[in-house]
């Protein structure tokens, strides 16, 4: 495999966790996959709601109080 299919492949698979590990709402899995510096950009927030969530602790913060508002990701 070259660099950039062998690259393509981890991505993927990076993907398939991320939303996997959402569905099944394992918070503290999902938290490992992002970076201490990640940022989440938010588009077109709310009045009261900025305009980025910026590093790990505060994203995961805002999201272990929307996953604790649904009973279940899947799909209905």
């Amino acid at each position: 495999m070259t660099d950039l299919k062998s690259e393509r492949t981890r991505n993927l698979e990076t993907v398939r966790k991320f939303f996997d590990l959402m569905h099944r709402k394992d918070i503290e899995a999902w938290g490992n996959l992002w970076a201490e510096d990640g940022r989440i950009l938010v588009f077109h927030p709310p009045a009261g709601f900025g305009s980025s969530i910026d590093g790990k602790a505060a994203i995961l913060a805002a999201f272990r109080g929307l996953f604790g508002n649904f009973e279940s990701f899947a799909p209905s």
